[in-house]
Formats: structure tokens, sequence, C-alpha cells
């Protein structure tokens, strides 16, 4: 048993008469299907009618009568993760059952799972190529759905991306809103100070100060101290006399005439067409 080199996550396998990258099975077609397995409670449906699984899940051990658009296979090394690896490289497959050293894949199945005790169908064979496991049974199978379709994870990917994106640019955004006054602390004017979540200092970076500071409405600024890796936060970085000094600077936080909202609309935007290139680029 072999695996087959699997196509992009939304392109499909072609056949006799199925044109390139069409869906192997109609979609109205499998509606209809699962519409009648409600009313019968025999055919099982609906898995990863799009894109590659990555994952699989046991439905159990069930008697299986008919399989639609099934794919089988013979491998005398036959085990569960073996088997997945075939079918999941096969588009459009829901489902794919162990037997022996049998493996088949398929988009819907009909049977009913067995139950223990109540019928003499069991399954109790051992996979060939790994006896810890199960593979089905005479007249059985071990069933398993297969999930987590990749088109699905790669959309949760793009979006992740998307959100980093946009909070790496309003972040360099912020952090660039504020004008520095290198070898001078601001002024000193005592009545100037102001507390940012509760105090008036911070012990962080340069960087953290500049954050904490843009989040109150009410600071313009802070003197940084680098000795000390403190910031003082100013409602007025002008007031008072200026000390000079190498290890200290002085931040202002620029904000006039500017409309932040359309500011962080414009970010949102770049980071959003930086995803996109990229997207398109791949």
């Amino acid at each position: 048993l072999k695996q087959s080199t699997a196509p992009g996550p939304l392109s499909r396998r072609e056949g006799p008469g199925r044109p390139p990258h069409s869906p192997p099975f109609p979609r109205a077609m499998r509606l209809v299907l699962a519409t009648a397995a409600g009313a019968t409670g025999a055919l099982r449906g609906a898995g990863c009618a799009l894109g590659m699984p990555t994952h699989f899940a046991p439905v159990g051990c069930v008697e299986v009568t008919d399989v639609v658009e099934k794919i089988e296979t013979t491998d005398h090394n036959n085990n569960v993760d073996k088997c997945f690896l075939f079918c999941n490289a096969k588009a459009g497959m829901d489902y794919f059952g162990v037997s022996g050293s049998t493996c088949w894949c398929g988009h819907f199945y009909r049977g009913a799972e067995v139950s223990r005790g109540k019928t003499s169908v069991v399954c109790d064979a051992r996979c060939p190529g790994r006896p810890k496991e199960t593979c089905g049974g005479e007249a059985a199978a071990n069933v398993y759905r297969m999930i987590e379709c990749v088109h699905g994870v790669e959309a949760e990917r793009r979006k992740q991306q998307e959100e980093d994106a946009y909070a790496k640019a309003k972040r360099e955004h912020l952090l660039g809103a504020f004008v520095l006054h290198d070898g001078m602390t601001c002024g000193r004017d005592e009545e100037a100070k102001i507390k940012v979540h509760g105090s008036e200092t911070l012990v962080g970076s340069e960087d953290e100060c500049k954050l904490a500071c843009w989040d109150a409405y009410k600071c313009g600024g802070f003197t940084y101290d680098r000795d000390m890796s403190r910031c003082t936060f100013l409602f007025d970085t002008v007031s008072g006399e200026r000390k000079e000094g190498r290890t200290n600077a002085c931040y202002t936080k620029q904000v006039g005439g500017v409309n932040l909202r359309k500011v962080a609309k414009r970010v949102e935007q770049e980071a959003i067409d930086n995803v996109t290139q990229a997207a398109l680029r791949e």
C-alpha cells in the first residue's frame, strides 16, 4: 500500500467522464442521499466533501452492505493509519474502512453498526500490519470518518495571519506616534504627572511605556530613565524644568490633528492587503 501524492487542498481527482476539478459526486445528489439517510438511518455521509482530511474518528464495527463511489485496495501489511493515508489522498472521500488486508474509501456507506453480543458478526480480526489494531471481521469492517478538512484549517490559518498582521501594524503605528527628545527629561512639573493603570510610573521597556501611555487618553508622554528601566507618565511634557542626562529620554505623544479612527481603519486595510498579497503569491 503506497501513499498517493496528495493534490492541492481544493483540487479534485479526475476520472472517466469527469471534468478536471469537478466534484466527484454532485452536491445535489449528496443532499438527496443525506435526506434519505435521515429517513432510513441506513446511509451515512457528510464528511470531507471538499479538501483533504487531516484526522479521522472511529464510527465503529459496521456490517457494510454498500459504499457509494467506492475505491478499494489490498495490502498484506494493512492497518488503520495506512488505510487513512491511502484514502485521504482521494478527493471527496468521507469515510474509510478496514477489513483484514482490504482498505476501502467512499463518500457514503450503507450498513448498520454491530451490537456486541446481539449478532454473530464481530470485528475481531487483527490488522496484518499492526496486530494491536482491529481490522474488521468476516462480514464487517472497522469504519472511520475523515475529519478536519484542510481547506477549513487553511481558512483558520489565514484568519489568524490577518489578525496577527493587523496587530503588528497597529503596534508599529502606535510606537511610531511618539517624538523622542533624547538625552534629557521631559518637563519636571510635579503637577503634570498622571496615573496610568493606577500608577505614575512603570518599570519596563520604552515600548511598553509607549503602549501604556497610548492607552491612557490624558497621557501626553513620559520621561524614561534607562538606568532604572522606568518611565514617569505626564499629562504635559513641556511644563517644568528639563534635566539633561545621557540615560534620560523624553517621549511626547503626537495625536494633534489626527483622526485616530481613520488611522486605525487605514492600518487595518494595509494589514488585510498584505495578507491578501501574500496569499496570491502562494
